[in-house]
């Protein structure tokens, strides 16, 4: 992890009954809030991806290249009543179409890619930090990633990136949560997150 660089956060467009994403929500939301590291303000970039899978290929690189982020985190809605961070997400396969009714080519993110990618960073460590830091919300470590936008998105930054990065799920504005509380939740995984891997360098 680099000392330089900003955070990169990515929400999702709307999709399905979701006509205004909870993700970009909560990700707009965490950055009027603001990120500190040792009393510091961290800067952020935010950015709505739509949930189409050649808009993951294309401007995923471009996030990195551009930004250099020395953190990423995606995130996106899920069935979850809690906020879990996935550890790992897979090549293949994304059968289920995008907005625009298509799949990517023979249902992978990377041709030949490995069949996972993991993070970097040590999950329940930052589940267990974030949970102890505040009580509104729970944060869960999750093993499995969607098989869609979600899990296609986190494949690709983990291909490409170079920095830690993580994907979050939230669970629907108000099913239990707030969008507040779901990003003081995302803010203190991010805090967390920094103390734990900042520290190491």
């Amino acid at each position: 992890m680099s000392r330089d660089g900003p955070i990169l956060l990515t929400g999702y467009g709307p999709f399905a009954h979701h006509k205004v994403n909870g993700s970009w929500v909560v990700v707009q939301e965490l950055n009027s809030i603001g990120v500190k590291h040792k009393d510091e303000t961290v800067p952020l970039v935010i950015k709505e991806i739509p949930v189409v899978y050649d808009a993951v290929h294309e401007q995923v690189p471009k996030l990195w290249s551009e930004h250099k982020p020395r953190l990423c985190i995606h995130t996106g809605v899920s069935h979850y009543t809690e906020l879990k961070i996935e550890q790992y997400a897979r090549n293949s396969v994304y059968f289920p179409p995008d907005v625009n009714g298509k799949c990517p080519e023979k249902y992978e993110c990377e041709a030949g890619g490995p069949i996972r990618h993991e993070t970097t960073i040590n999950v329940q460590l930052i589940c267990d930090g974030a949970n102890k830091r505040q009580n509104d919300v729970t944060v869960l470590v999750s093993q499995d990633a969607g098989n869609y936008l979600c899990e296609f998105i986190y494949y690709k930054s983990l291909h490409v990136g170079t920095s830690p990065t993580l994907f979050v799920h939230f669970p629907t504005i108000g099913k239990p949560y707030t969008s507040t509380q779901m990003a003081i939740g995302l803010k203190h995984i991010v805090e967390t997150i920094l103390d734990n891997e900042m520290d190491k360098m």
